[in-house]
């Protein structure tokens, strides 16, 4: 005899669609926010623009490698917009584990020198790690991750460690759809969802994992069917529609922080730039699919809703490119007259490391700093 045990199923939400014109069970209140809206533009906007700037900079050899965010801005300003709101109520920090690409999120949590925070930006892709540095107002929030799904399982212990100090608040950590491959993910979620601990794993479902297809990567005809196995919470939303986002990250906060449930959410979006800097995305994907993502793009979708609730207009959007250009080419000059006076060492591969170096760390830098110096020696010579 055989039984059905179990059925799961996976719940995608929308509330914007490529035309900018909301479904009818889109939220009133979301629509009738016109700040939040008009905030939420304006931050992707930048971020455009200073992804642009920041390729700019990095051909002219004045600032280092660096990874695109254009087509993803929608989900981090999203998310992040979330994070911020429901700190309002709850009167505390969230705790935000970024991975590489998160520049949008991380401008919007910057809540008091958007300067500064881009200046970060330029800082740790120029091989500073001050760059790292949390803002000013989130000292706990961690620094960018760039090794593959290593973060899911510190996020996963910060989280419990706020179940056992009874902190009602949770942590929001970010991952790629290629980190889900990982052991690290893996194991990270299966202790998040035995544990029960507030965590919030959003996976950013671009597309690709670097030059890798979705299809390539999993047989699992979704990402978020990965939770399931984890028995957490775990649902799909439009990566591309930043109030979906936020609608059902909000919803996943209280959730961590009134019963200490975890949630798996998969941003379904694309990654219209390069993987980086470094990378060639023509060797591996047609100009065709790429011209139908832009039809998806998040920032045209967000315009074309403000426009249709006819609180932006052409003259407003000249006059908003033009500060927020002022503003990244400010940004840009502290960078690099930081830099000029504070040149990049050798030694600052440990400095900014761990608050309290262990011995082999202590050891290893004097034996670098004693070959450089060997080094620099034998060239005078």
């Amino acid at each position: 005899m055989k039984t059905v045990v179990r059925r799961f199923r996976i719940i995608k939400t929308q509330f914007l669609p490529a035309s900018g014109i909301p479904y009818k069970d889109t939220p009133e209140e979301y629509l009738k926010n016109k700040d939040r809206l008009l905030c939420m533009y304006r931050h992707m906007r930048m971020i455009r623009l200073f992804d642009a700037k920041s390729f700019s900079l990095q051909r002219q050899g004045r600032a280092g490698t660096n990874a695109s965010t254009e087509g993803e801005e929608g989900y981090a300003v999203g998310y992040a917009a979330a994070m911020t709101d429901h700190e309002k109520v709850i009167g505390a920090k969230h705790i935000h584990v970024p991975h590489y690409r998160q520049n949008a999120a991380m401008l919007w949590l910057d809540e008091d020198d958007k300067e500064a925070a881009l200046m970060r930006i330029l800082l740790y892709w120029g091989g500073s790690e001050l760059g790292n540095l949390a803002a000013k107002n989130r000292p706990d929030d961690h620094p960018m991750c760039v090794p593959i799904g290593t973060q899911v399982g510190l996020a996963q212990g910060r989280a419990f460690a706020l179940k056992i100090r009874k902190e009602k608040r949770a942590v929001v950590c970010i991952c790629g759809d290629g980190a889900t491959s990982t052991g690290d993910f893996n194991t990270g979620i299966n202790f998040a969802g035995a544990l029960k601990v507030p965590l919030v794993v959003i996976v950013s479902n671009n597309q690709y994992a670097i030059s890798v297809p979705r299809e390539r990567q999993t047989a699992a005809e979704t990402f978020a069917q990965k939770g399931i196995a984890a028995g957490i919470h775990s649902e799909q939303v439009d990566g591309n529609d930043v109030l979906a986002v936020y609608h059902v990250v909000y919803q996943a906060l209280e959730r961590a922080v009134k019963n200490s449930e975890p949630s798996l959410i998969e941003a379904i979006t694309y990654r219209l730039g390069a993987h980086t800097t470094a990378d060639d995305p023509t060797k591996y994907r047609e100009d065709a699919e790429v011209a139908a993502a832009r039809e998806k793009d998040p920032l045209l979708r967000m315009r074309r809703l403000i426009d249709h609730l006819g609180i932006w207009d052409e003259a407003k959007e000249s006059a908003y490119c033009a500060w927020a250009k002022e503003r990244i080419e400010e940004a840009v000059k502290r960078y690099e007259n930081y830099v000029k006076g504070n040149p990049l060492t050798l030694s600052q591969l440990y400095d900014h490391q761990v608050a309290s170096p262990h011995y082999t760390q202590i050891r290893e830098r004097e034996l670098l700093l004693a070959y450089q110096k060997a080094v620099a020696e034998g060239e005078k010579t």
